[in-house]
């Protein structure tokens, strides 16, 4: 697919934010360098690595490249890109990950949904999961059909699979908006709370049904490691309180509780395994306990899903 003249003035300030992720950036970074659409301005945070990555971005030579450095790191990278938000050129800020990677039509394929869709201020496409053995896609996403889907906050509270940062372009207004990241509030849950803010302003928003973008499951220093980094707050409980107590839509209101009852039991179960000693996390007898407890959660989702529908 050729992207014609008249789609060159749509540019786009892809932020990546980078913390001790050295064995990951050749990848990240090439997958953005290469696109075939090259209307954009790399911007690379470096969020003081100590593993090598500085010295490592600084071998990248691109005239789309601006590289910056904080002397702190921050919790989740929010600090860092609320930097690159700050320092975009470009009223369209994409986002990817260190450890992640793109098709090389990411840009191509968001910039023609822009021309389609021009009063939408948030896109967002499909990913799939990456292992060091196979590749898992995302099975929520085969009931559509369309190539644009629209989605609202609502969509978002039921099937938070609507958004993924590292396949995610907002509007760098409504970033500024809805108050950046929370760099100041949490370690973890950050991005939820922040496509939950920019979801309430929006007004229109578009998922993209292509895979172009990759999450890499397998990678070092993970924010999402629960035994490293566990979840010890529900960053965007705040917001969503917030939320309820403005609103007297019925449907808003039952996603939230949709929403919130699926937070917390996926945070139990990842409390229950986290607490097995690692001697024993790959005896039959655990591995049975965690198959059941996915059963479970699909379980213990659907009766709510239910229990609000009869209501």
């Amino acid at each position: 697919m050729n992207v014609t003249n008249a789609h060159q003035n749509i540019m786009f300030s892809v932020v990546i934010p980078v913390h001790n992720k050295s064995p990951h950036l050749e990848r990240s970074i090439n997958s953005v360098l290469n696109q075939t659409y090259k209307g954009f301005e790399l911007i690379l945070v470096d969020d003081a690595s100590t593993d090598g990555s500085s010295e490592k971005l600084e071998e990248f030579q691109d005239e789309n490249i601006r590289l910056f450095t904080r002397n702190t790191p921050g919790p989740g990278g929010y600090a860092a890109r609320n930097l690159g938000i700050k320092e975009a050129r470009s009223e369209w800020v994409a986002f990817l990950d260190a450890d992640d990677a793109w098709e090389l039509n990411y840009l191509e394929n968001v910039c023609l949904a822009i021309k389609k869709e021009p009063t939408a201020e948030i896109f967002s496409t499909n990913w799939d999961n990456v292992y060091s053995s196979k590749v898992v896609k995302n099975n929520f996403f085969e009931k559509f059909e369309d190539l644009y889907v629209n989605f609202s906050l609502i969509d978002f509270f039921r099937e938070n699979y609507f958004i993924w940062t590292s396949a995610v372009t907002i509007k760098r207004s409504l970033l500024i908006k809805s108050e950046l990241f929370p760099e100041n509030r949490c370690k973890r849950g950050g991005d939820v709370d922040t496509w939950i803010r920019c979801l309430q302003y929006s007004k229109k928003n578009i998922w993209i049904n292509r895979t172009l973008a990759h999450y890499h499951k397998n990678t070092v220093n993970q924010v999402t490691d629960n035994a490293t980094n566990p979840v010890k707050q529900i960053c965007a409980l705040a917001t969503i309180e917030k939320i309820r107590e403005d609103s007297n839509d019925k449907k808003l209101l039952n996603s939230i509780d949709f929403f919130l009852s699926k937070v917390v039991y996926h945070k139990m179960i990842s409390d229950y395994r986290r607490d097995f000693k690692p001697s024993l996390k790959k005896t039959n007898i655990i591995h049975n306990l965690r198959m059941r407890s996915h059963l479970l959660t699909k379980y213990f989702i659907r009766v709510i899903f239910l229990e609000k529908r009869r209501n």
